[in-house]
């Protein structure tokens, strides 16, 4: 079941089913969208996320971030007062039946315990297929385990967007190629990710890297100090700004992370995303992604309900005051710990023994996040989120696996460390 950060302000779709979604997190209303890039089904737990009962099948929708813990899936139009306020309204007034009916699942759950697995789904969805009919909407029951994956890979005709930044800020251009990846709906070009694809010599680098420019919709620069003054970033800037001139749908975004001028190539030439202070899912995520499909972002949204004099529904949630890294629990100890450095990334793998003896395991492929390279079996590990990193905030929250009680060891030095070993890696590509 997907929750609020799974959703970006301003993603919209045509609905092409709407029914009742049953299984073991619980009972709610749920959408299958065509034509959202980031979304397939949507659905609403009650809790953080909402989606207005009027809406119907082949009605546009459009999602709309309310503040940092809410957000509502409403008719496209009616994302701006006042018919956003009667939206909520409609919302709130299903609110108790809502609550009954998880407290109906929770209580069914506890019952049918004592039955097996495949014949309480079955009970369970019965049930409610019977206590729902009377709404008229379609009713849809899990079997065993089953969920709805409300995530919607990136298409084959998805626009390719060419990722530029300096080799000092490897580790930042890596969580993007990650996030991008996974999240936007887009294809991403990242030199590292390329592997046996690098040319050998330094005339065909040139050449490869301007026709993979040419070749992309999009191109997004990471812009700091370091890659104004790099090598190649300011050739690849001058690549993608001829291109914009030649392709008037030529996407040129800039990803501003530090206080730095604009490249003389740039001004006027690209939209800008500056977002330094500001956070990831809240605000950093859907305005890049905004601007990669070239839609209004929740900063246009804030806007424009405040030229009509409007109160926003909740607090616009766009920045973060805090940096710096928090312990976010001990997981146990090391038992296995292998990593190796592939052509495209640095594959590992962390088997664990948690504080009550169950076993746990950790790979560079379930989720975004990096470890310690030096762990050994029996080192104590311990999980970090960093907010905060050199000179700027992280663009989002990265988790941090590394040994705990370590005398010299901090999670800044293991960062450094995981950074000079993806140059390492960027290197041995090129």
């Amino acid at each position: 079941m997907a929750g609020i950060g799974s959703y970006y302000h301003g993603e919209s779709g045509r609905v092409v089913a709407k029914r009742w979604i049953i299984d073991d997190a619980g009972v709610r209303l749920g959408l299958q969208l065509a034509n959202d890039p980031h979304t397939e089904w949507t659905s609403a737990p009650g809790t953080d996320l909402a989606i207005d009962p009027s809406i119907g099948v082949d009605d546009e929708v459009i999602y709309v971030r309310l503040s940092q813990a809410t957000g509502v899936w409403v008719r496209n139009g009616e994302h701006l007062c006042p018919e956003l306020d009667a939206a909520w309204e409609r919302v709130l007034a299903t609110e108790s039946r809502d609550r009954r009916r998880a407290s109906l699942h929770a209580t069914l759950e506890t019952l049918l315990r004592v039955f097996p697995q495949a014949l309480s789904c079955r009970i369970r969805n019965l049930f409610f297929r019977l206590l729902l009919m009377p709404s008229g909407t379609p009713v849809y029951g899990a079997g065993p385990g089953q969920r709805i994956s409300h995530h919607r890979p990136a298409a084959a005709e998805a626009p390719t967007f060419f990722l530029s930044y300096s080799s000092t800020d490897v580790l930042m251009a890596y969580l993007l190629y990650q996030n991008l990846k996974e999240e936007a709906g887009v294809r991403v070009w990242f030199d590292i990710s390329k592997g046996a694809e690098v040319p050998a010599h330094q005339a065909e680098i040139e050449r490869w890297l301007e026709q993979s420019v040419g070749g992309s919709q999009g191109f997004v620069v990471v812009l700091t100090q370091a890659s104004i003054d790099s090598e190649w970033v300011p050739r690849e800037i001058t690549w993608a700004r001829h291109r914009a001139i030649t392709d008037p749908n030529f996407n040129l975004i800039i990803f501003k992370l530090e206080d730095v001028e604009l490249p003389k190539a740039l001004e006027g030439a690209a939209n800008v995303l500056d977002c330094r202070g500001m956070t990831w899912h809240s605000a950093v995520h859907e305005e890049l992604f905004a601007l990669m499909y070239r839609r209004p972002g929740r900063k246009q949204w804030i806007e424009h309900h405040r030229q009509r004099g409007c109160k926003l529904p909740r607090e616009d949630g766009l920045t973060r005051p805090d940096a710096g890294i928090r312990l976010s629990g001990e997981l146990g100890i090391a038992r296995r710990f292998e990593h190796t450095f592939e052509p495209q990334r640095i594959q590992w793998t962390l088997d664990y023994e948690r504080n009550d003896g169950t076993a746990g395991s950790l790979n560079d492929e379930t989720g975004i996040g990096i470890v310690d390279l030096g762990i050994r079996p029996g080192d104590r590990i311990a999980h970090y989120l960093i907010y905060g990193w050199r000179r700027y905030l992280l663009p989002l929250p990265v988790g941090l696996w590394m040994r705990h009680g370590f005398q010299g060891l901090t999670p800044q030095s293991v960062l450094e460390e995981y950074s000079r070993a993806l140059e390492a890696v960027r290197r041995k590509s090129g």
